[in-house]
């Protein structure tokens, strides 16, 4: 009698031991399951007036430069006053077509008590009085760049449906001269502005174009860059199975060279990243 309670209170701490450790796998894998899968954030169907910072500050957009209240489109970062602060770029569509307002980034929320501190502002991640510019078409697509190669940032915009793109040179001050425009041979899809190819040290354009009502025969990419900046530049012209919907630029094949990835339609299409332009490669002599 006591050797079959001894052996069957061996089996039940048997039982027990294994058990606990099937509790803690289970609850190790539920763990690891919820940091490989967070939880989704959805946003509420509502008109709010506020941009949220990660730091929880909040930035005002309730009005646009007196024009209103705007619909938020883009948003885009660069240093437009050269600084050594990033400044933030907001696109609106407005009843007159839409505008662009630049933020410019506060040193002394970094680095305070430096020489040209502003009062007050310390807290603050970006200086009082933004400024506003208004675009001739809504900015559905914001990028920037330096696209005139004179060194100074310049912020490239598009609106779904038009036949533009536009520039806004930068000042190097935070400020913007008048815009001027690049006609495209066909409608804008979608829009990116990244270095590919062989990087240069100057943002390239990426394009997407279609024929009037998307035409899947017309899709095409256009690619511009060049040593003197994409502005001044010819564009390739890639030829696409469908509309381009969304661009990407990344080392996809394990070189050097910037390659890109465009969903087109229902495929997806790899332009794959070279030395130099298409253009560029011809033999030695050719015409």
């Amino acid at each position: 009698m006591p050797f079959r309670l001894a052996l069957l209170l061996r089996f039940g701490m048997i039982a027990l031991a294994v058990l606990a450790v099937g509790v803690v796998l289970i609850v190790s894998q539920a763990s690891a399951d919820k940091q490989d899968n967070p939880p989704l954030i959805r946003a509420a169907q509502r008109g709010n007036p506020w941009i949220n910072l990660l730091d929880g500050k909040q930035l005002s957009s309730a009005t646009v430069g007196g024009l209103g209240r705007g619909k938020p489109l883009a948003l885009a970062t660069a240093d437009f006053d050269e600084d050594g602060m990033p400044d933030l770029v907001s696109g609106y569509e407005t009843l007159t077509g839409g505008v662009v307002v630049l933020h410019r980034g506060n040193v002394d929320a970094v680095y305070p008590r430096v020489r040209g501190s502003h009062p007050g502002s310390s807290q603050q991640p970006f200086l009082p009085q933004p400024q506003v510019v208004e675009t001739p078409e809504a900015p559905q697509w914001l990028g920037t760049g330096d696209f005139d190669a004179d060194g100074h940032w310049d912020l490239a915009l598009a609106a779904p449906g038009s036949r533009t793109v536009w520039f806004l040179p930068g000042n190097g001050k935070g400020a913007f001269r008048e815009a001027e425009e690049i006609a495209l041979p066909g409608v804008v899809s979608t829009l990116l502005t990244a270095e590919v190819n062989r990087a240069d040290g100057l943002m390239d354009l990426v394009v997407g174009i279609t024929g009037e009502g998307h035409d899947q025969d017309n899709a095409k990419l256009l690619v511009f860059e060049g040593p003197e900046g994409a502005r001044r530049a010819e564009p390739e012209v890639i030829r696409l199975p469908g509309p381009a919907t969304a661009v990407a630029v990344g080392h996809l094949d394990g070189d050097f060279q910037l390659d890109i990835a465009v969903g087109a339609g229902r495929e997806l299409v790899i332009v794959r990243g070279r030395d130099r332009r298409l253009s560029l490669d011809r033999p030695c002599g050719s015409h």
